[in-house]
């Protein structure tokens, strides 16, 4: 976004990805003013800040800043979950495991939560929030979509109303506000398709493999931990306890480990990767973003193994979150 600035408070800014149990419903759009109902009464209660909103058919991405001191925003689901499940038909798939505990089957227990760390990190999820119902297929045009903060930030003169543009004409990664600035190369990708869409490339020696394992495990030891995970902190939520490497064919991931702090899974691990380095030919990189839906989004193209590395330092949106 262009003009959207807040005060940082470290650990009062949070992003949240909220899903539906079941994904093939549109509750969330059928029902969208029930769902305002829910944080209106819950904001009564418990207060916050929504920075950025946006609610899809299935689930929603939002960015919230917290009253200073209070980081409870468990509470806060819990009764914005809870209210609008009320005021909905109790015709939903409800499994044994919830019978057991009176629980209804409207949403996804879990919820994906990232703790904002700086203004950049803000500016990128709140353009994330924004640009999800075009990355959907849901409209052309970010403006198109009714159930989105994006049109209270074009008011107050954060966006342009065109913010964007229209992605039906091309396949390009919206939400990056300067492409030049941060080094986007556009190129046609060095991959073959074979049937079913995926991409064959082949050919990645022992050697060329080791050169880049290692070159990669010294970003990780000398830069990437020292740098996001000098220390581990325990939360009673989800937190991070290591950063490593592994190789999936010819990609190697960069991956964030995590390990909850909620009571229901005490201490359960699981792995999250956030950026990943595709060998492409002899000393020839791509490399890619990960995102909070799960696709890989292409950041650079065509480059040495020395250029890939440095990149790997020098560009934020490769840093775990």
């Amino acid at each position: 976004m262009t003009a959207y600035r807040r005060n940082f408070v470290q650990g009062g800014c949070f992003f949240f990805t909220v899903n539906l149990a079941e994904r093939r419903l549109a509750l969330l759009t059928d029902h969208v003013e029930a769902l305002r109902a829910a944080f209106r009464e819950t904001r009564q209660r418990h207060p916050f800040t929504i920075d950025a909103i946006v609610v899809l058919p299935d689930h929603l991405h939002t960015v919230w800043t917290l009253p200073e001191g209070d980081a409870d925003f468990a509470i806060r689901w819990q009764l914005i979950k809870s209210t609008f499940s009320r005021g909905l038909a109790r015709n939903e798939k409800i499994s044994q495991s919830r019978l057991a505990k009176g629980e209804r089957g409207i949403w996804q227990r879990r919820y994906w939560e990232h703790t904002i760390r700086d203004d950049v990190d803000f500016a990128r999820h709140v353009d994330y929030v924004h640009i999800n119902p075009v990355k959907h297929g849901l409209v052309n045009r970010v403006r198109d979509w009714a159930p989105s903060s994006f049109h209270r930030h074009v008011k107050l003169g954060d966006y342009p109303v065109d913010w964007a543009g229209d992605q039906s004409d091309d396949g390009r990664d919206y939400g990056e506000r300067d492409r030049a600035a941060v080094g986007f190369a556009r190129a046609q990708p060095i991959l073959r398709a074979e049937s079913g869409g995926h991409m064959r490339s082949t050919g990645l020696s022992a050697a060329e493999k080791a050169a880049v394992t290692a070159a990669c495990q010294d970003l990780i030891d000398n830069f990437l931990k020292p740098t996001f995970l000098s220390t581990i902190r325990p939360t009673q939520f989800n937190y991070p306890v290591d950063i490593l490497g592994k190789w999936h064919g010819t990609k190697y991931r960069f991956v964030q480990r995590y390990r909850s702090g909620f009571p229901e899974n005490l201490g359960e691990e699981f792995d999250a990767p956030f950026t990943r380095l595709d060998w492409i030919s002899r000393n020839h990189f791509n490399i890619q973003r990960h995102r909070h839906t799960g696709e890989w989004f292409f950041r650079h193209r065509g480059l040495t193994l020395a250029e890939a590395m440095n990149l790997l330092r020098s560009d934020g949106l490769l840093h775990p979150p």
